[in-house]
């Protein structure tokens, strides 16, 4: 199952489109096993997805800022506060992120589902 996995992600003749097939694949196959990971990572004190250096959002001078599965909790942690993020854009279909935290903590929340 995992060569499946990977043979429908990486043998696409188009890379910016996949196939019925391909679309099961990474929605049954690649995406839970990934945000399960994140989860358990996260609820470890770990990251799963990082930038290199351990934290999960990166500055990237002067207006954008990046990162990977936020979680509840970094939408109030310090190096969210400090970097002083108002909008989100979440472009994953697997993981829609801390929705009500951003509610609380004013954050503009758009979403647009994209498929790995």
């Amino acid at each position: 199952l995992p060569f499946l996995t990977f043979i429908t992600i990486l043998g696409r003749k188009d890379p910016s489109k996949h196939s019925a097939l391909g679309r099961f694949v990474v929605r049954n196959f690649w995406d839970p096993p990934l945000v399960l990971c994140g989860r358990i990572w996260h609820s470890l004190g770990l990251r799963f997805l990082d930038d290199g250096n351990g934290q999960f959002l990166t500055i990237i001078p002067d207006q954008l800022a990046m990162a990977s599965m936020p979680f509840p909790s970094d939408v109030t942690s310090p190096v969210w506060q400090e970097a002083g993020i108002t909008a989100v854009v979440n472009m994953t279909i697997e993981f829609p992120g801390p929705e009500e935290a951003y509610r609380r903590a004013g954050v503009e929340h758009l979403v647009l589902p994209t498929l790995d």
